[in-house]
C-alpha cells in the first residue's frame, strides 16, 4: 500500500465508514446471540450458508467449504464432524470421484438454517440505511487521489 498516492479522505468518509463498522457490529451481536439461543454458533451458521448457497444446491467438498470460510482445512473437517454428529449435514459419496465425501444439509439443518436465516435476512434489511450511500462519495474520493 503506499501512503503518498493513497486519498485523502474527508470527515464525512471518516464518520461513514464509522457508520457502516458500527453497524457491521449491531449485526454481529444480534447474529452471536441468536445463534447461542439455537445452538448453532457462527462457523456452524456461516458453514450451514456456505453448502446452501451453493449454485444448484451442489454439495460441497471439505476443501471447498476451508476455502469459502477461510479456515484451514483441518479445521473445516473439525467442523464438518461436529456438523454431522449434531445431524445438520451429511455426507455423500461424490459421483464422479467415489473416494471423494461432498456435503450437503440434511432436513433437519435445512430447517434449522431456514429459521435462523429468515432472521438474519429481516436484521439485514432493517440495517440497510447504515450501508445505503456509503459509497455515495466514491467519485468524489476518486476526485481527490493526487495525480501521478
Amino acid at each position: 500500500m503506499d501512503v503518498l498516492n493513497t486519498p485523502a479522505l474527508s470527515r464525512e468518509d471518516y464518520e461513514k465508514l464509522a457508520r457502516f463498522r458500527h453497524a457491521l457490529r449491531q449485526f454481529t451481536a444480534f447474529s452471536d446471540a441468536m445463534l447461542e439461543r439455537s445452538n448453532l454458533g457462527p462457523r456452524r451458521y456461516q458453514a450451514m450458508l456456505a453448502i446452501k448457497a451453493r449454485r444448484d444446491e451442489e454439495p460441497i467438498s471439505v476443501g471447498e467449504l476451508a476455502r469459502l470460510l477461510l479456515i484451514r482445512p483441518n479445521t473445516a473437517a473439525e467442523l464438518v464432524n461436529r456438523l454431522e454428529n449434531a445431524k445438520l449435514i451429511e455426507r455423500v459419496k461424490d459421483p464422479k470421484d467415489r473416494r471423494r465425501a461432498l456435503l450437503a444439509l440434511t432436513d433437519h439443518g435445512a430447517r434449522k438454517l431456514a429459521e435462523v436465516a429468515h432472521f438474519h435476512f429481516e436484521k439485514l434489511e432493517e440495517s440497510r440505511a447504515a450501508f445505503v450511500g456509503l459509497f455515495d462519495g466514491a467519485a468524489e474520493i476518486e476526485a481527490r487521489t493526487p495525480a501521478e
